[in-house]
C-alpha cells in the first residue's frame, strides 16, 4: 500500500485528490506543509482548490507566499487563481493585530443624554 505523499506523484487526478484528503484528515500541520509544497505543480483544478481553500480555512499563514505566486500566475487556471488570491487575503485579514477597543470621551456620553 502507498503512502498519500507517494499518491500525490500519481498521474491519475482522482488519486491525487483522495491523497490530499487523506493528508488534510490525518496529517496535520506537516500534511499541508507537504501539499503547499505539491500546490504549484498540481495540473488539477479541483485538487489544486481544495488545497488552497483548506489553507484558508485552517488560518494557514505559511500559505500566503504560495497563495501570491498562484494568484500572480498568468498560466494558474482562473478558478484557482480566484480562490487564492481570496485565501491570501482571508490570511492576511487574519493575520493583522485586532483594533484598539474605542475610546469613549465622559463627556460626549453627557451631552448625547441632553438631546
Amino acid at each position: 500500500m502507498t503512502t498519500p505523499l507517494e499518491r500525490l506523484s500519481d498521474p491519475r487526478p482522482a488519486v491525487r485528490r483522495i491523497a490530499i484528503m487523506d493528508m488534510l484528515r490525518d496529517a496535520g500541520e506537516s500534511g499541508l506543509t507537504a501539499l503547499l509544497t505539491h500546490l504549484p505543480r498540481e495540473t488539477d483544478e479541483r485538487a489544486a482548490l481544495l488545497i488552497v481553500r483548506t489553507c484558508a480555512e485552517r488560518t494557514y499563514q505559511p500559505a500566503r507566499p504560495v497563495l501570491a505566486q498562484l494568484r500572480d500566475n498568468t498560466a494558474t487556471p482562473a478558478a484557482v487563481a480566484h480562490a487564492a488570491l481570496l485565501a491570501h487575503d482571508a490570511l492576511e485579514v487574519a493575520a493583522r493585530p485586532a483594533p484598539p477597543p474605542p475610546v469613549v470621551d465622559p463627556d460626549d456620553a453627557e451631552s448625547s443624554e441632553d438631546a
